[in-house]
């Protein structure tokens, strides 16, 4: 008789330095701790799960690295981070992502093998046909099968196409993920998706979930990339994460170091009990269980804010109306754009506050990149 699986989901790993915090980032803390791992106080947490998920935001490589280049540097983790995520108890990453293919493609194939050496499946790889070839596994007698995507621009690769599930045409993502419905007895789905620093996601991100639903007969949907904590929606017999924020990372507004797991079970007819874990990141840039009625109430009012706020801002409109959708739309990528401008100058103040913790040649560096992306052009992502 098939039983139920229980699944533990987080959001961002990025295991370097971020390069506003380079030098005082993740990689940095981690080697300077003597090499403590980030994930050391929720240890318990992340064990108590048949899947536990999480997206890998940076390489653990040192292809092509040079060292003393910035640009070479940062969101670039080491290859010995690969036992940390192992050891955590990550058994299934996603590596779909738009830093993915940061360093070229050699580091991007240099960090798979070092997940799978570590004993992770590795989501979000394409299969020679140029498809998301998807993680299927049996757990406790259920056929499960987790498929991720981004689709976010691609940053770094300029070419005709890229070693992961990269894909901007939600229609072909709904194509794609529908063609493997009825494989599975749950069907999983990690979404690099959104844009940054908001905290409610896009009109067409919400049609696109309920098609996923509806169509695709996706049970889970894990969305990650905002960088902070978005909505979950139950719909139907289906659950919408639409950010679980970061987990491990280096940013430094408060609402990207809020963020929280995902814990639930599944059962063999795909019901989803589900509860979610308040998790701050603490100054050494470790993810940490929220202690404290008032801290845990305030996580909760959070949550229920977020969703009151996906109501409003669309479920309350015809989303099935494509005159509708554009509309909703044209507003919330207007709102994206100032957020983007607000994280910028927030990185510039934060620059200029910490500039004594960074080496000459760094800030030699940030400050022509700055002045030389003064005059490209900015897409969003």
């Amino acid at each position: 008789m098939s039983d139920a699986i229980k699944l533990v989901a987080v959001g961002d790993i990025m295991l370097g330095d971020h390069p506003v915090t380079f030098g005082h980032g993740v990689k940095s803390m981690i080697e300077q701790s003597g090499g403590e791992s980030p994930f050391a106080k929720v240890s318990e947490l992340l064990r108590g799960g048949d899947i536990v998920f999480g997206n890998v935001e940076a390489v653990l490589s040192e292809q092509g690295l040079v060292r003393g280049n910035l640009a070479s540097e940062e969101f670039r983790g080491a290859p010995r981070f690969g036992s940390m995520l192992a050891a955590a108890g990550f058994n299934v990453v996603g590596f779909a992502n738009n830093h993915c293919m940061e360093h070229g493609e050699t580091a991007f194939c240099d960090t798979v093998q070092v997940l799978r050496s570590n004993g992770m499946r590795v989501a979000g790889l394409v299969d020679f046909r140029g498809l998301c070839d998807p993680v299927a596994m049996s757990v406790n007698g259920l056929r499960v099968m987790l498929l991720s995507y981004s689709l976010c621009p691609e940053n770094y690769h300029k070419g005709a196409s890229v070693p992961y599930a990269h894909q901007q045409n939600f229609e072909k993502v709904l194509s794609e993920v529908t063609s493997f419905r009825g494989q599975a007895d749950i069907l999983l789905l990690s979404l690099h998706w959104g844009y940054e620093y908001i905290d409610y996601p896009s009109p067409r991100q919400v049609r696109l979930a309920h098609r996923l639903v509806d169509e695709a007969g996706v049970n889970l949907i894990i969305g990650h990339h905002p960088h902070v904590l978005q909505a979950v929606e139950r719909y139907r017999d289906s659950v919408i994460i639409y950010s679980l924020g970061n987990f491990v990372f280096d940013m430094w507004q408060r609402p990207t170091r809020d963020s929280m797991a995902f814990q639930a079970t599944i059962s063999a007819e795909g019901r989803i009990d589900y509860k979610l874990v308040p998790i701050w990141i603490n100054d050494k840039r470790q993810p940490e269980n929220l202690i404290g009625e008032r801290r845990k109430g305030a996580f909760l009012e959070k949550m229920s804010r977020l969703k009151m706020l996906l109501d409003m801002r669309c479920l309350a409109h015809d989303l099935s109306d494509p005159q509708v959708i554009d509309v909703l739309e044209n507003d919330y990528v207007t709102l994206a754009r100032k957020q983007e401008i607000s994280h910028r100058v927030s990185s510039y103040l934060y620059f200029l506050r910490n500039v004594y913790r960074y080496r000459p040649t760094i800030i030699r560096q940030s400050l022509f990149r700055s002045i030389q992306r003064r005059f490209e052009p900015q897409e969003l992502s």
